[in-house]
């Protein structure tokens, strides 16, 4: 499998899966980016501060699914801190598109997008400084010896990291 999470709370989700008897390797580590309309008016700011999210709707993943932490914890961890004091929560990935799409008031944090995902949707993303970054952790039972096919899912999966993803 791979996981997600924010690189803050690395030291608990490591020592959780070793407590699961799982092997763990990093396939990547990013910041987050900001994913707009681009009829959004944040689209034509240069730079974008926190004091900018103020008056837009943050479409964020609704994941309860944490755990181990606190529901307090949790809610601390579903997103980037942000100054929006709206969100549109979903659970998968094509209704935030489509809520992003038809709303340029709305926008969301993410992992760099594909080009062709931006184009279909009439989506822009936006850098945003901020020390907080994210690990996906492609994640294995110990002792597990990888097939031939795991092997080149890993190499398909780097490789589609290179052509689509931009550091």
């Amino acid at each position: 499998g791979i996981i997600r999470y924010a690189e803050k709370l690395d030291k608990y989700y490591k020592n959780l899966l070793d407590e699961k008897n799982l092997t763990y390797e990093l396939v990547a580590e990013f910041s987050h980016v900001l994913l707009m309309h681009r009829d959004c008016p944040l689209a034509q700011k240069e730079e974008i501060c926190a004091e900018d999210l103020t008056d837009y709707i943050v479409v964020a993943h609704a994941d309860p699914h944490m755990q181990g932490l606190p529901l307090t914890k949790i809610v601390d961890f579903m997103s980037v801190s942000d100054n929006a004091p709206r969100h549109i929560y979903t659970v998968e990935r094509a209704s935030q598109l489509e809520v992003l799409a038809n709303n340029p008031n709305t926008f969301m944090w993410a992992s760099s997008t594909p080009a062709h995902i931006l184009e279909r949707y009439n989506l822009v993303q936006k850098p945003f400084v901020t020390d907080n970054m994210y690990k996906d952790m492609l994640i294995y039972r110990k002792g597990y010896k990888l097939s031939a096919l795991d092997r080149r899912f890993i190499t398909e999966l780097c490789e589609a990291r290179r052509r689509y993803i931009k550091d």
